[in-house]
């Protein structure tokens, strides 16, 4: 079970939200949810989790969303942050199934700048953190 110490959670880039860039700052306690746990598996372990990061080994992998729905739908009300290999067209899709951002690096803003990034937020018509705090 990954921890705050796990490579499997990067603590460093850039953390895209719907103001744009900014620097990431952690939450603690963090936890890194791999696409392969089951959400129904997680509600104890989250208990008192601030932090839940999913990784994205390629955009073409949409497990992911799935994850984040399910972590939502379960009632967890803490951030989750995407890693990894999100591209900036899928931010919307994100931002709709529960993610309150994603962490990229340096190299995928220079691929794709903030602009980019912006145009995409606002186009998030359903927030989902919007609906669940109504």
């Amino acid at each position: 079970m990954p921890d705050v110490n796990s490579t499997s959670i990067n603590l460093t880039g850039i953390y895209v939200t719907d103001n744009g860039f900014a620097a990431y700052k952690a939450l603690t306690p963090i936890r890194a949810v791999t696409v392969e746990e089951a959400p129904e598996d997680l509600d104890e372990v989250l208990n008192g989790i601030a932090e839940v990061h999913i990784s994205f080994a390629s955009p073409a992998d949409g497990r992911g969303f799935s994850t984040a729905r399910c972590l939502r739908d379960r009632g967890y009300q803490g951030r989750v942050i995407a890693v990894g290999g999100l591209v900036c067209d899928q931010y919307r899709h994100a931002r709709q199934s529960g993610f309150d951002g994603v962490l990229i690096s340096q190299e995928q803003a220079a691929k794709m700048p903030e602009r980019h990034w912006l145009e995409q937020a606002n186009r998030v018509a359903v927030n989902y953190r919007a609906q669940i705090y109504a």
